[in-house]
């Protein structure tokens, strides 16, 4: 089972399971992994599960998503999730968030690699759009479906850019391999993912202004700015 699990693990109350975080594919799940048969299954699906907790068969977990910061659900079996807080409900209420899609393209040694987008709120198809790209660090890190204090795209998209964000290989939540992939290959196949996700997105996106864009980053990030400005033009 290729993928890299997060503490804190929790048995559940028969012994016969494990509770436990782990990324797939720009998504952090709660996972529950049985022993006797060896199978995991998710148990609440992200945007990213940053926390969770279980007892007397009640599940609480803490969850965000591109689209808003933490929020406490409990889970109780056969009811829908019920949100038992709303700390951020008043601050929140004015601000318009921008929508996010994803997609796919074949980076670097022929994989898959995934790329997102944020939509600027009161986003027009007819208008062009500047692009900004950003670079996570890491680089064994992710740009996915949660929400940054950081890097968050929401930030850009409110001031008018479309949000361009792609998980190029050394990325978590596509495999071990695919982690690994960067190892040595600093800059030559990270940035190959980059371009071929940077193209194929204003592809896809007609609204998207190529010529009118930038890209930021820090940590790894920082590093591939500075290889993107010596190597691509």
């Amino acid at each position: 089972w290729d993928h890299e699990v997060h503490a804190p693990l929790r048995w559940e109350d028969d012994g016969r399971a494990l509770l436990f975080t782990a990324e797939q594919r720009g998504r952090q799940h709660l996972w529950r992994f049985d022993l006797p048969d060896r199978r995991a299954e998710v148990v609440v699906a992200g945007g990213w599960v940053q926390a969770f907790d279980k007892a007397a068969g009640k599940l609480v977990t803490l969850a965000d998503a591109v689209d808003h910061p933490p929020e406490l659900h409990a889970h109780v079996p056969g009811a829908a999730p019920r949100r038992i807080e709303h700390f951020n409900h008043r601050l929140l209420a004015g601000i318009a968030m921008g929508r996010s899609e994803e997609m796919t393209v074949r980076g670097a040694l022929g994989d898959e690699v995934q790329v997102w987008l944020t939509y600027p709120p009161g986003f027009d198809p007819k208008k062009k759009w500047p692009l900004l790209h950003l670079i996570h660090g890491g680089p064994q890190g992710s740009f996915g479906n949660g929400w940054s204090y950081r890097w968050n795209p929401q930030t850009y998209a409110g001031q008018g850019y479309a949000v361009v964000m792609i998980d190029f290989h050394g990325s978590t939540g596509y495999g071990q391999a695919f982690t690994d992939a960067i190892s040595q290959h600093w800059g030559d196949r990270p940035l190959e993912d980059l371009q071929k996700g940077w193209a194929a997105a204003q592809k896809q996106y007609a609204f998207l202004d190529g010529k009118n864009a930038c890209a930021l980053g820090a940590s790894y990030g920082g590093y591939m700015i500075n290889w993107i400005a010596g190597n691509w033009n």
